[in-house]
């Protein structure tokens, strides 16, 4: 498979193996979740993070750790911010589970993301429109 000695799979215990070698081995559909950038330090946490993405009833595609600062999620709900990785994560995953019904109070294309760095308070960053100004949050409740 071209272009797939930089890919690696990463199982629910943290080991990565290259796609080259699962490719060759096994002819089970490949997962449905990618993670970008995870930070070797948080690889102690893998595990008990994916536990928890797998039992979210929101489906979450992606996991971008480039940016240790900021945990990233792409999910059936659009983007989510979360801040560093911390012991809030299953408190923001919840105030995302209570989101589910988002897509029928606001257009997802309006969307540019859903900042939960506070759980307790998350907001929706709008993309910019005629009527709404550039990087304008509004507050949900969850």
């Amino acid at each position: 498979m071209p272009g797939t000695s930089q890919i690696k799979l990463l199982d629910e215990t943290g080991i990565s193996v290259p796609l080259a070698n699962y490719v060759g081995l096994n002819q089970s559909p490949l997962p449905n979740l990618r993670v970008v950038g995870m930070p070797s330090q948080y690889l102690a946490e893998w595990s008990k993070l994916y536990s928890q993405v797998s039992r979210s009833p929101i489906t979450i595609t992606e996991i971008d750790w480039r940016d240790p600062a900021n945990l990233i999620l792409k999910t059936e709900l659009g983007v989510v911010h979360l801040g560093s990785y911390s012991s809030q994560f299953p408190k923001q995953l919840n105030a995302l589970n209570q989101m589910q019904e988002l897509p029928e109070n606001v257009d997802s294309s309006q969307i540019d993301y859903i900042d939960l760095r506070n759980p307790d308070n998350p907001s929706l960053h709008m993309t910019e429109t005629d009527a709404v100004p550039e990087n304008t949050a509004v507050p949900i409740s969850p």
